[in-house]
C-alpha cells in the first residue's frame, strides 16, 4: 500500500485541534474521518478531497485536479488534488477547508433525513445495491466469496474462520485494530452468499445488518452479481465512507474473479 507520510503529516497538522479526527488505512493510502464521515484521503501522490457536488464543476477546472473514478464511473463530489497543487500551506488549506465546508454539511442532510418519520406502511428493509456483471461464471465468483482463499484474493489478506452455513468468518486489516465477524446465513452453490455482521470494532452501524450476494448466469454463461448491504442505509453515519468501500472492494472482486488479479487490503 502506498504511503506518503510528508503530505499525510502535513494533512494531519492542518486538522489538528479539530474534535473527532480519525484515522483510517482505507482506499490504498490513509483517511482522515471528520466526525466519522470520509472527509479526505492521501495517496502515494495525491490528495482525494470530499468536497461535494456544488464546488465539483469548478474545482475540476483547476490546474492539477482530476475526478475520482472507479469501474469507468465518475464520483461527482470527489475530487484528486495532485500534490504539486499543494506546494504551500495556503494551497492546501484551500482544499482542507473546502472538504470541512461539505464534511459539514453532510451533517445536516443526514440530520434531516433521520428527522423523517414513518408513514405507518412497513417497508422492506433496504440497503446498499450494486449491479456488477463479469466476465467470467458464477462457478468462480461464488469461489471467490466462498472460500477463505477467495476471500483473501479480493477484501482482505487476512481472514479465518468456516465459510460454510452456521460458521463464523473473522476478516482482520494489516495495521488496524478491528475486525469484523460474519456468520454465514446461507450458502447455495453458484446461486447465493448471505452473511450476517455480528461484530464490528469500528462501525456499530454494521452490527446485525446483512451482505447478500446473489448469482445469477445470463444466457451467455457469464455471471450478474446483485449486492445489497441490507441495513446500510443514508442515515448512517458511516454510509458514505462504507458505499465508497464497498464499490473499491467490489471492483476488487471483480478483477479476481475475471484476472486474479484482487486489490486486497494489506496487499503490496
Amino acid at each position: 500500500m502506498a504511503r506518503n507520510e510528508k503530505l499525510e503529516k502535513r494533512v494531519r497538522e492542518a486538522l489538528a485541534g479539530l474534535p473527532q479526527v480519525e484515522e483510517k488505512l482505507m482506499f490504498r493510502g490513509l483517511t482522515f474521518m471528520v466526525n466519522r464521515k470520509m472527509c479526505m484521503s492521501v495517496g502515494n501522490d495525491e490528495l482525494l478531497c470530499r468536497i461535494g457536488p456544488a464546488e465539483y464543476k469548478s474545482a475540476l477546472r483547476k490546474k492539477g485536479i482530476k475526478p475520482m473514478e472507479m469501474k469507468g464511473r465518475e464520483y461527482a463530489g470527489f475530487v484528486l488534488v495532485n500534490e504539486k497543487a499543494l506546494g504551500t500551506k495556503k494551497r492546501l488549506l484551500y482544499w482542507v477547508n473546502l472538504s470541512l465546508k461539505f464534511n459539514k454539511q453532510i451533517g445536516s442532510i443526514e440530520k434531516k433525513k433521520a428527522l423523517k418519520k414513518p408513514t405507518g406502511i412497513d417497508k422492506k428493509p433496504m440497503g446498499l445495491k450494486r449491479r456488477i456483471l463479469f466476465k467470467a461464471n458464477a462457478n468462480r465468483v461464488f469461489e471467490a466469496l466462498s472460500t477463505l482463499k477467495g476471500l483473501r484474493g479480493w477484501w482482505t489478506t487476512l481472514v479465518k474462520g468456516s465459510t460454510k452455513k452456521g460458521g463464523v468468518i473473522r476478516f482482520e486489516f494489516e495495521g488496524l485494530k478491528e475486525h469484523i465477524l460474519m456468520r454465514v446465513e446461507k450458502t447455495k452453490k453458484s446461486k447465493w452468499v448471505e452473511w450476517n455482521c455480528l461484530e464490528h470494532t469500528e462501525l456499530d452501524e454494521w452490527n446485525g445488518t446483512r451482505v447478500i450476494f446473489d448469482l445469477q448466469e445470463n444466457e451467455s454463461g457469464l455471471c450478474e452479481l446483485q449486492f445489497e448491504h441490507v441495513g446500510l442505509v443514508p442515515e448512517s453515519a458511516c454510509f458514505s465512507s462504507c458505499r465508497s468501500g464497498w464499490d473499491y472492494f467490489l471492483k476488487s472482486l471483480k478483477n479476481y474473479a475475471e484476472k486474479n488479479e484482487g486489490a486486497p487490503f494489506g496487499a503490496e
